[in-house]
């Protein structure tokens, strides 16, 4: 059975304006619920997270997102893109010849991943040696014994104690400015430390006596210094300090070492690692905290402490205590103010003390948004600790009922599973299906919901009864709640009624949208008679920035629904700046037509200012096809696609070499129609996806003479006359027809503008010989919470590689921009080549040059740089075959 909604409702006009709360929406329309998940990376391997995302997002369409740490230990096993201070996580990521970094740092750029999990997996105890008297500086070389580390730990602390890369000494006043040290440990070189690599970090309340922290970084420094000695000692092996200042050879100095701390995190690991995800623009709007064994690197009441039962009590050199350091001013962790510099917005807490507890019960709403922390929202999350560890049916039933006497209807025989200690832990992956169900039971019964549930999708992968396969990741039951919350999403399942649709939107976006709907409502006034939305841009109360960012489109406004009389009539400004990427939506339960805004920051364009024939092959029937030039009026930049009739039916057939969809939630374009003389227009226009998997997708022109259109899987809309204004269409994949209901079978592909797409058609049907039809901008959007340079430039990279796949290093690739501006690089190790601070908007032209040849990427040689470009990969096989086909450059490098 085809399922219809009609994209317009209009409704009679009234006179006057109104504003505030009355006319913004809760939810995007069509939704009235949220149900989403911020999952802990913990467990989860970053091959297991790309066939998680490739069966949720891809083949489910549950655009759900992920966090990943900046610096974690165990190279492959841990989703994180450095092991070290300064190495980058080059393991083997089991997916093509990519390493772990390159996967993440794609996976971040799909929108699979938008979050920090915490800077770093706090996996190394701290090691503390605290002196009592504090040992004076004497004499221009003081020597100090420490005990060994690892002889004095228990077994279980020696496990994990892994070697730690920071070495920190705290004076009890300010340390004279020559101090060097030499470190020294049994059987090994000895480590000189010169003084321009001691960092000083200052003064700390939190720390006997105001103590002054004096660090040595324990690894090669990013782009300079000298790499240490293969057999330099490491800070978890060493037994001597020597101090040296000679400075104090006379009279001694006053400062007094008083402590020594050997960890691996601190203020300086981010100062050290942010410039590189500055480069690669990895900028999160969100950082959950993770936990660990100091908790320094995460953010929490600086006051509340943490016992660590798993560490061995009473050894004299390991801190058995953790506490926030994050957003402690004096602490060595402090990194609030440098997150906050990146683009975070918000953050998760795990320490909250005596700080109000935003964490809820699924029976709750979330509670109002809070500042515990300067310039940032503390945000709660949905977290299932009464289901924590249920011994068995009984347990978990009675532990459910005090909480929801819903709970009562579910079959709970078939949430829980045997040896694993995860799967009987509520907020673990192996228990993401009783998480679905939970909230669909609430729906069901009239409950409004609005969950952010805190879950670990990779311990899905310690259930001892799934039985995982190439394609599929978690287990079949979880893949089918995960289709049931699909079927909410897209409103075609049984029981997903326009009261039970379900928003379902990355972490980071959904943190965005909350913290913009706080403010929103008093800077949004609606023009009644006209439709006309009018929203006056704002400063963040707490972050203090600018709303939206001038410098990210519609980001910070993405979901914004407000009522209107006449959706098919409405017009969206931005201040004095028209908006053009906003759906037309039909009245709502509350019998309201409303528009919705749609995030246009990271768009992937499929057809606008680069050639069709330079990034693909075109054919053309019934018409001729004109890449025209800016003189006759572009909706965007300076060209735009117009086709001639010459026919009844005038259609254009264009394949891509390589156009990749990934998490697409609207689709966009602007058009405009031309009829042939003083004829009314007659044609209609269709645009049409062929996805790689052979679902079709189709845009069509309602036409009013064919009453009985055969069913399909896409969008209609009203058709427009002849007109010389440009008409902007965004529509929503929430608000498909689709011919028929998808099924709850895990395997089954949803018709969806996600993943690779195989030809892409347009054309007008029905038309007169001499009708035009211009289109515009055609491009797939997603909401992405991620951040912006200052200057809104972008990331281009990509991998070379020989035809088998093997990663190509050491060659140069050339990048040229239509200013003139030239870029030039070599490729790493792993064939991967990097350019930073590429103009947003500007169509480059990458090649890399191997034996006289200029080898282009698979997308084709001219690429139009409208979001960041991590995927822009260069195949040696193929280059020759490609620069030959393809037409000549409009500019030459």
């Amino acid at each position: 059975m085809m399922l219809r909604r009609s994209l317009l409702g209009l409704s009679a006009a009234a006179i006057g304006t109104a504003c505030a709360a009355s006319e913004v929406r809760d939810y995007p329309y069509p939704f009235s619920h949220v149900v989403t998940f911020a999952s802990d990376v913990d467990q989860q391997t970053p091959l297991y997270g790309r066939v998680l995302h490739a069966q949720v997002n891809e083949r489910i369409g549950l655009p759900v997102s992920d966090s990943l740490w900046v610096i974690a230990r165990g190279g492959a096993g841990n989703s994180a893109f450095f092991t070290r201070l300064s190495q980058l996580n080059d393991q083997p990521s089991g997916v093509h010849a990519h390493p772990v970094y390159g996967l993440l740092l794609r996976e971040w750029h799909r929108g699979n991943y938008d979050h920090f999990h915490s800077w770093q997996d706090d996996a190394t105890p701290q090691l503390r040696n605290v002196f009592s008297p504090g040992i004076a500086l004497s004499s221009d070389r003081v020597t100090i014994r420490l005990p060994a580390a690892r002889s004095t730990a228990g077994a279980q602390t020696r496990a994990h104690a892994l070697t730690p890369q920071h070495l920190r000494m705290l004076f009890d006043a300010p340390p004279p400015a020559d101090l060097s040290m030499v470190l020294r440990a049994p059987g090994r070189t000895q480590l000189a430390i010169p003084r321009e690599q001691l960092a000083r970090i200052g003064a700390s309340a939190s720390e006997p006596s105001g103590a002054r922290y004096v660090e040595a970084l324990l690894d090669v420094p990013l782009g300079m210094g000298t790499p240490l000695p293969a057999d330099a000692p490491e800070a978890d092996q060493i037994t001597e300090l020597e101090l040296r200042a000679p400075s104090c050879a006379k009279k001694g100095c006053a400062a007094r070492l008083v402590a020594v701390e050997r960890d691996n995190f601190s203020r300086h690991t981010v100062l050290r690692q942010l410039p590189l995800l500055q480069s690669w623009n990895i900028r999160p709007a969100l950082l959950t905290s993770h936990g660990g064994w100091t908790y320094h690197q995460n953010f929490g009441e600086p006051a509340a402490a943490f016992a660590q039962p798993g560490l061995a009590a009473g050894a004299p050199n390991i801190l058995t205590t953790a506490t926030s350091r994050a957003n402690d001013r004096t602490s060595h962790a402090y990194h609030a103010d440098l997150l906050k510099h990146l683009g975070v917005v918000a953050v998760w807490p795990l320490l909250w003390g005596k700080w109000p507890l935003a964490n809820h019960s699924w029976t709750e709403p979330p509670p109002p948004l809070t500042s515990r922390i300067e310039g940032l929202y503390t945000i709660g999350k949905a977290i299932p600790h009464e289901v924590s560890a249920p011994r068995d049916y009984a347990d978990l039933r009675t532990a459910l009922l005090r909480y929801d006497p819903l709970s009562e209807q579910l079959d709970l025989t078939k949430y829980l599973c045997l040896g694993s200690v995860f799967c009987y832990q509520g907020a673990q992956g192996a228990a993401l299906e009783l998480l679905v169900d939970l909230a669909l039971l609430r729906i069901r019964n009239g409950h409004r919901t609005d969950l952010l549930w805190h879950t670990h999708f990779g311990t899905s992968n310690l259930d001892p009864t799934r039985r995982p396969s190439p394609l599929t990741t978690l287990h079949a039951a979880i893949g089918r709640a995960m289709h049931r919350l699909a079927q909410h999403h897209y409103g075609v399942g049984t029981g997903a009624g326009a009261a039970s649709r379900i928003w379902v939107p990355p972490a980071g976006v959904l943190v965005r949208y909350r913290t913009m709907l706080a403010n929103a409502r008093n800077h949004v006034k609606v023009e009644r008679s006209a439709s006309r939305v009018t929203i006056a841009p704002w400063v963040d109360p707490v972050t203090g920035s600018p709303v939206p960012e001038p410098a990210a489109g519609t980001r910070d406004l993405h979901g914004l629904t407000v009522y209107v009389e006449d959706a098919g009539a409405a017009t969206v400004w931005l201040g004095n700046a028209p908006v053009h990427t906003f759906t037309r939506n039909p009245p709502d339960r509350q019998g309201r037509a409303s528009v919705t805004i749609v995030d246009n920051n990271s768009p992937t364009v499929i057809l606008d200012e680069v050639k069709p024939a330079q990034i693909g092959t075109v054919q053309v029937s019934g018409g001729s096809l004109l890449h025209a030039a800016s003189e006759s009026g572009a909706a965007y930049g300076k060209r735009f696609l117009r086709l001639r009739a010459t026919s009844s039916s005038a259609a254009v057939s264009f394949q891509p070499w390589q156009l990749d969809l990934w998490n697409t939630s609207h689709l966009h374009f602007a058009y405009r129609k031309r009829a042939a003389g003083a004829h009314a227009m007659q044609g209609s226009m269709y645009i049409e996806l062929e996805m790689s998997n052979g679902q079709r997708i189709e845009i069509r022109e309602s036409d009013p003479r064919q009453s009985t259109a055969t069913p399909f899987n896409g969008w209609s809309f009203p058709a427009t006359p002849s007109a010389a204004e440009w008409r902007y269409v965004t529509l929503d994949s929430a608000q498909m027809t689709f011919v028929s209901k998808p099924g709850d079978e895990v395997e089954q592909t949803w018709p969806l503008p996600v993943g690779p797409v195989k030809t892409v058609r347009f054309g007008l049907r029905g038309a007169r010989p001499g009708e035009i039809l211009d289109l515009d901008g055609l491009m797939a959007l997603r909401p992405n919470s991620n951040g912006e340079a200052q200057d809104a430039t972008k990331l281009v990279a990509g991998q070379v590689t020989y035809a088998d796949g093997t990663p190509v290093a050491d060659v140069t690739v050339v990048a040229a921009a239509e200013a003139g501006r030239r870029l030039r690089t070599a490729t790493n190790k792993h064939g991967y080549y990097f350019f930073s601070g590429v103009a947003r908007g500007s169509i480059i032209e990458v090649a890399a040059m191997i034996n006289g040849e200029r080898c282009n990427p698979t997308r084709g040689r001219a690429i139009e740089i409208r979001k960041n470009e991590a995927e822009l990969d260069i195949n040696l096989a193929a280059c020759r075959q490609h620069n030959q086909r393809r037409q000549a450059p409009t500019f030459a490098p």
